[in-house]
């Protein structure tokens, strides 16, 4: 449990020093949301599977990966990608991501008084975090209506 909520401090701790130190690399950059993925899905499977997480919860707080995998599959097939691969990390994500975490913590701690709280909030943002991802595309290969 102290390990899970360590990485994810650490991870950030180290975004944000790289930046910081101007110390980012295009490897870096392309490495680590995936490993930020891989980190958030063994860990919520693991939570499922050992009963202290419902598919629902699971759900809520990953909306933002999979409107963002589904706009992906939909930009593949309107560009070939092209564009989506063009996009960068947004902070609304990232704070999705904070979020996520927040509320595999809060899980973690057996904290029952803010779960439905963090549910809440890690939906909503992860929502929005998708939808901010769906129209940044959507703005990069056509022009806004006014």
């Amino acid at each position: 449990m102290p390990a899970v909520i360590a990485a994810a401090v650490t991870d950030g701790l180290d975004g944000q020093a790289s930046r910081w130190l101007r110390a980012e690399s295009k490897l870096g950059i392309l490495l680590d949301p995936i490993a930020d993925k891989v980190f958030f899905v063994a860990v919520v499977l693991t939570l499922l599977f050992d009963g202290n997480v419902t598919w629902l919860e699971v759900l809520l707080i990953s909306l933002r990966d999979v409107i963002v995998l589904l706009g992906a599959i939909g930009a593949r097939l309107r560009d070939g990608g092209a564009a989506w691969s063009r996009m960068k990390p947004r902070r609304l994500g990232k704070l999705a991501t904070v979020l996520q975490f927040v509320f595999i913590s809060v899980v973690l701690l057996e904290a029952e008084e803010w779960r439905g709280s963090a549910l809440i909030g890690t939906a909503i943002v992860s929502g929005w975090a998708g939808v901010d991802y769906v129209w940044a595309y959507l703005s990069l290969t056509r022009p806004l209506p006014r």
